[in-house]
């Protein structure tokens, strides 16, 4: 039987930026809870950023942001991975070179912005809800550690993200995280380690967890599960990872966990 699901948010559970999830979902997630079932949000976003979308529920579920960086629980920290620092300032300098608008630096409290264009900034915080927002003169004269470089593509992330591959693959984990997104983490980090490390502090299987992603940073978590679903819209490695594709529907992946509770011990893809 499932024991844990996780989902990606942009893209699979809501539309990409979307600020809330379907209604039905906290009333969900307290009977997957009753029932032994753990719910993970799986996501690129910071913290703050779904602990506001997951607000009714936020001390009943495990969150991993910043594509597998930053895993919380009940507001404790239970892992981080922060890049080292001469990577992150050959990322930046880089990027600087690439036509990006935005570009943020990730560190455990808080996220950074040197971006002169603040029309554009105040665009990209208010659309993917950026609550802990700072800005600097410099991001690279950030003391604290970066778990995570992230920038918003002026086209789409694919634009960049075959050089990143060249230039960095064999030092950071380069991932498109949206269509509009590039992002870097540490090397060993991605959703699947998370997942995987939540699985073992849980003491569950791949074949009791349940997974849906719709882009290529989703597809490691997607394989890491017995059951799992891309979305309709995925990527083609995501949909190849996947066990099914869903239908093109928003409340897709909603519809399939009520789906599950209405008879979890005989649930099939």
């Amino acid at each position: 039987m499932i024991r844990l699901i996780a989902t990606d948010i942009d893209g699979t559970l809501v539309p990409e930026g979307a600020p809330q999830a379907d209604p039905r979902l906290p009333g969900i997630i307290r009977e997957l809870k009753e029932r032994g079932v753990y719910f993970v949000a799986a996501s690129g976003r910071e913290y703050p950023n779904l602990v506001r979308m997951f607000d009714a529920v936020k001390d009943e579920i495990y969150f991993i942001t910043t594509n597998g960086s930053k895993v919380m629980y009940r507001g404790g920290l239970v892992s981080s991975a922060p890049m080292e620092q001469e990577l992150v300032e050959d990322i930046v300098k880089w990027l600087r070179t690439q036509p990006q608008k935005f570009l943020i630096l990730s560190t455990l409290e808080d996220v950074w912005s040197d971006s002169e264009d603040l029309s554009y900034v105040q665009k990209v915080q208010d659309q993917f809800h950026i609550v802990n927002l700072k800005m600097t003169e410099d991001v690279l004269a950030v003391k604290d550690p970066v778990i995570k470089i992230a920038a918003h593509a002026v086209r789409t992330a694919t634009d960049l993200t075959d050089e990143a591959l060249r230039l960095f693959g064999d030092r950071a984990h380069v991932m498109q995280a949206g269509s509009h997104w590039l992002d870097f983490v540490d090397k060993e980090v991605d959703k699947a380690r998370a997942l995987r490390a939540i699985q073992a502090q849980l003491g569950i299987s791949p074949a009791e967890t349940m997974a849906f992603g719709d882009n290529a940073n989703d597809a490691g978590m997607l394989r890491l599960a017995g059951i799992s679903y891309a979305a309709a819209g995925a990527v083609p490695e995501a949909k190849a990872a996947a066990g099914a594709v869903l239908w093109d529907d928003p409340a897709a992946v909603v519809d399939v966990l009520e789906r599950f509770l209405a008879d979890p011990e005989n649930f099939a893809q």
